[in-house]
């Protein structure tokens, strides 16, 4: 299972950045072994008004919404739901995280699933870093390492 990290707008340098790619990095050597395919991060620009209809690629796979009124997963449930999607033959999962203005900054789509980090709000700069730490995480938990502890 391949899986993006849709984001609007684009990281500068600095600790966000240098974070995400740290945990992208060392997710997708870990992953490897587990029947995930490549993980990558899409940055897009801001999409305004009728441009909210365009489709990206990306957007016809499931799609995971970031939202503060989803549902909040324990490490070990997120782990366990990444495991089914992938053996349930998910070849593409998205994870979208809107702007500074939330989901109306990204295009339309129909999210299977919406995951909250918590009832708080969240800079979306911050919500890449703890997407790309728990998606470390939960490959290190179910590769059986003690990262999790």
């Amino acid at each position: 299972m391949n899986i993006t990290i849709l984001a609007v707008n684009r990281l500068r340098s600095g600790p966000e950045k240098d974070l995400t790619d740290h945990y992208l990095d060392r997710c997708t050597k870990l992953s490897r072994n587990l029947g995930f395919g490549s993980i990558n991060l899409l940055e897009i620009e801001p999409v305004k008004g009728s441009d909210r209809k365009r489709s990206l690629k990306c957007l016809q796979a499931r799609v995971c919404l970031l939202d503060e009124q989803g549902k909040s997963l324990s490490s070990r449930e997120f782990a366990h739901k990444l495991a089914t999607w992938r053996d349930d033959g998910t070849d593409h999962l998205t994870f979208a995280i809107g702007g500074d203005k939330g989901r109306k900054q990204l295009p339309e789509f129909e999210p299977f699933f919406t995951l909250s980090f918590g009832p708080m709000v969240y800079p979306h700069r911050l919500v890449r870093v703890m997407l790309a730490e728990q998606l470390y995480r939960a490959t290190a938990i179910l590769s059986g390492l003690p990262y999790h502890k």
